[in-house]
């Protein structure tokens, strides 16, 4: 019986330390699917009206911080108010680890990338310390873990997936 008991608890350990790697791959998975899912609703949702909260709005202008864990966006409307807040993300957290432009992964002094989208246009602008890009890199960090990389071509500002380079 004593043998029994211990060949259960060596199996159930094992089947547990299987199940937590699991779990936390799709911790991992949920917030990187999270992050699309925030951005690509922003994009559709602009494509789609020009209205929020019933008030007619100029551009919308989504900010990816480095470091931040969050997407800050605003609504700019007609009227120079600014409506501003952040979106959450569930199931664990991530961080933006790196925005590099053009391809040029050798300047990393680079902060803030405003993405500025106006009503029912598919292009953007990409902006960063007053210059106008044509393409943006993000390298997200998840988890503290897991690297997942993200493009962003001004004439069609849609998340993309890329490689990473590092």
């Amino acid at each position: 019986m004593l043998i029994v008991i211990i060949i259960i608890s060596i199996l159930l350990a094992f089947t547990i330390g299987i199940s937590w790697d699991r779990i936390q791959m799709l911790k991992t998975k949920s917030v990187q699917e999270q992050f699309v899912y925030n951005y690509s609703s922003l994009f559709s949702r602009n494509l789609l009206t020009n209205y929020n909260n019933w008030k007619l709005y100029d551009y919308l202008l989504i900010q990816l911080p480095l470091w931040w864990k969050n997407i800050t966006y605003s609504y700019k409307y007609f009227d120079d108010t600014e409506y501003l807040w952040a979106d959450r993300v569930q199931w664990g957290k991530y961080e933006i680890k790196n925005l590099s432009f053009d391809g040029n992964q050798n300047d990393k002094t680079l902060s803030m990338v405003n993405i500025k989208f106006k009503p029912y246009i598919l292009w953007c602008e990409v902006t960063s310390q007053d210059k106008t890009w044509e393409t943006l890199n993000i390298d997200l960090l998840v988890n503290d873990e897991k690297l997942f990389c993200f493009q962003i071509n001004s004439n069609y500002c849609r998340l993309e997936k890329r490689e990473c380079d590092w």
